[in-house]
């Protein structure tokens, strides 16, 4: 494309000023979605160890999410405190955003090679899978604490729904067709 002067200031600037170690509360599935997931995309494109190192510090931040008595991940974390917790209006995750983070911790994992990233994404999707449906369809909320839907949420291919049939299409694509979900 020929922007190769933007990509060395924008790398520049990767380098110097993203860092992640901010007393901030963040939600799991956005920071996982546009900025870990576009660290790993430069990463894949660009080869610059830069990006991946970065990557595995956010990827390490995030992680606390997952560390419920569940292994269903709360929605907010703190960055530097590394305490995760519910969203403060309510007690429950969306199930849609729970199970729409594997795919970049899944890669994580892989340009890594530590597979406690994958290893923690994958937990979510399996408890999910083994959980009361309603034929086949899901609630848009799930207790990160008891690993269960809330009786009470809408079922909906809406906002807070749609996003989990997508991705149990992507996962089976990433993993080679090979993941049983």
């Amino acid at each position: 494309m020929g922007l190769k002067e933007e990509y060395r200031e924008a790398r520049d600037w990767v380098d110097k000023h993203l860092h992640f170690n901010i007393n901030r509360d963040v939600n799991l599935f956005e920071v996982t979605i546009r900025v870990l997931g576009g660290l790993l995309s430069i990463y894949h494109f660009s080869k610059d160890e830069m990006f991946l190192t970065k990557a595995i510090d956010l990827g390490d931040r995030l992680l606390p999410c997952f560390e419920s008595d569940s292994g269903i991940p709360f929605s907010d974390i703190n960055l530097f405190t590394r305490k995760a917790h519910a969203p403060k209006w309510s007690p429950d995750s969306s199930t849609s955003e729970v199970t729409t983070i594997q795919l970049e911790f899944r890669d994580l994992s892989s340009a890594s090679g530590d597979p406690k990233y994958e290893n923690a994404a994958d937990k979510v999707s399996r408890h999910v899978h083994k959980l009361e449906k309603l034929d086949g369809l899901v609630p848009i909320f799930i207790n990160a604490n008891s690993g269960q839907f809330r009786s009470y949420a809408t079922i909906t291919l809406g906002a807070r729904g749609d996003s989990y049939y997508e991705y149990l299409l992507k996962q089976w694509i990433q993993t080679g067709k090979a993941i049983d979900l």
